[in-house]
């Protein structure tokens, strides 16, 4: 028996919503396989003026090669804007971006004071040509085809934006590797959500939106920490759809070391608390499987999370005193639903791995032995990232700054 025995109703609690979660989210890609693995490489005739904003603040390393990866995209120059937005930067990123921009008259550099990647999204929108919009990090690189594979997504008038496929450039140590195969596996999942019409982010590496919709809904949150989360939640909210592609392969540059890692990690999970609370209206029958299902378990996941590993550690770090008696046969009198949980939950991602991850991701060359890393460390990476979160909440009150 383990000391916290009297908190059992939220340990079952907790290891039903997860299990339920992770067998429908599996039901759905079974159902939908063929969908989810399919390929769309034809915009069907459809070319539409398309402007590409690259926010950029201090980002002379990758810019010049981002913008290279842009202007060499497979689609007609004359319906291709290219925005690149210095926002305040303190080193040559404008410098570099305008001598390219010197030798490309559809490509134009706008200054500004440094007020953030969703300001500054927001001011080029305003002056931006195009039907469509896409959002570029400066640190990632677009694949030539990538801008047709999403374009092929604008399937009907009511979908508002597409995310893009974004994956890791390249991996040189632990901790990018972990990066590289949770990509994956996001992406992967990103797909199997857009079978249940809830994408819940729209990555900052190339996702595309419809101008006009984006300014009709207020444009970019200038106050949240993950602006591209709460852009999809928002578009949703309106009753706009929010589609994803896997293929358009777009890499960006990632952390790293660990402390980088948990920089970026506390940024997004302090922005995506304050973006569930924000929706929690989404949490309604009429936003359909996001609003029944999706969110839901999102926003419980945030408060069962803290309990859920405090119970794990417990029931490993805490013996009976039977166990110095018996051994082994205490560990299987001490079984909880938690360990039940986390064996369905590498089951359930082994199976995710061997027939939808791999076959869809032949070219990224997953080994099992970075999959069994992922597996082991993500949660206690993710458990740290969450702790971190709490206590920059608490350090800074809940503000922030660029």
């Amino acid at each position: 028996m383990t000391t916290m025995g009297s908190f059992w109703p939220i340990e079952y609690l907790t290891s039903f919503i997860c299990l339920f979660v992770a067998v429908l989210m599996t039901l759905v890609y079974l159902k939908n396989r063929q969908k989810i693995h399919e390929k769309r490489h034809e915009r069907r005739g459809w070319t539409p003026m398309v402007s590409v904003i690259i926010p950029a603040y201090n980002e002379e390393e990758y810019i010049a090669g981002c913008l290279e990866s842009v202007l060499a995209l497979d689609y007609p120059k004359d319906k291709l804007e290219i925005i690149v937005v210095d926002d305040g930067s303190t080193d040559d990123t404008a410098k570099v971006a305008g001598e390219i921009a010197k030798k490309n008259p559809h490509l134009w550099v706008m200054r500004k004071p440094n007020s953030g990647k969703a300001d500054s999204m927001n001011q080029a929108i305003a002056k931006a040509k195009g039907e469509l919009v896409a959002c570029l990090d400066a640190d990632s690189y677009v694949s030539p085809y990538s801008l047709n594979r999403i374009l092929a997504h604008f399937d009907s008038d009511d979908v508002a934006a597409v995310a893009a496929g974004v994956k890791v450039r390249k991996a040189s140590n632990l901790i990018e590797e972990i990066q590289r195969i949770e990509y994956l596996y996001a992406l992967f999942s990103r797909r199997i959500m857009n079978m249940l019409n809830a994408v819940t982010v729209t990555p900052g590496p190339f996702s595309i939106f419809r101008r006009e919709v984006i300014i009709k809904v207020g444009g970019f949150d200038k106050t949240s920490l993950v602006e591209d989360q709460e852009i999809a939640l928002r578009l949703q909210k309106h009753g706009y759809k929010v589609n994803s592609s896997a293929d358009s392969d777009i890499y960006t540059e990632i952390p790293h070391s660990f402390l980088e890692l948990m920089k970026q990690r506390t940024r997004w999970q302090r922005g995506g608390f304050w973006n569930a609370m924000k929706y929690l209206d989404l949490i309604h029958p009429k936003y359909g499987d996001l609003g029944i299902v999706i969110l839901p378990f999102g926003v419980f996941g945030y408060f069962l999370l803290v309990f859920s590993l405090l119970v794990f550690a417990d029931s490993i770090l805490v013996h009976s005193h039977y166990e110095q008696f018996i051994g082994m046969q205490a560990f299987f009198l001490g079984l909880n639903p938690l360990h039940i949980l986390v064996l369905v939950w590498f089951v359930i991602s082994f199976f995710w791995f061997f027939f939808g991850i791999r076959p869809m991701f032949k070219e990224e060359k997953i080994g099992l032995p970075s999959v069994l890393l992922y597996l082991f460390l993500n949660p206690i990476l993710t458990a740290i990232f969450w702790f971190s979160a709490a206590y920059s909440e608490i350090k800074t009150g809940g503000k922030f700054t660029w």
